[in-house]
């Protein structure tokens, strides 16, 4: 991942939460997936020319209001 990768990500990451606090309201599905999307992301390897290994497991907490 490039330098401006990560610093969109970094930005896009404190734009998220600071929304996230301000308005504090019940999760939506599009933001697990983009969470999910992120952290798939963010743990990608490549391990051949054709070949990228990524998690394919998780285990997703939710609060009890949520």
């Amino acid at each position: 991942m490039g330098f401006l990768d990560k610093f969109e990500n970094g930005v896009e990451r404190v734009v998220n939460n600071a929304f996230a606090r301000a308005f504090r309201s019940e999760v939506k599905p599009i933001e697990m997936a983009d969470a999910l999307r992120r952290e798939l992301d963010d743990r990608a390897a490549v391990v051949g020319r054709d070949r990228t290994v990524v998690p394919n497991e998780f285990t997703i907490e939710l609060s009890t209001p949520d």
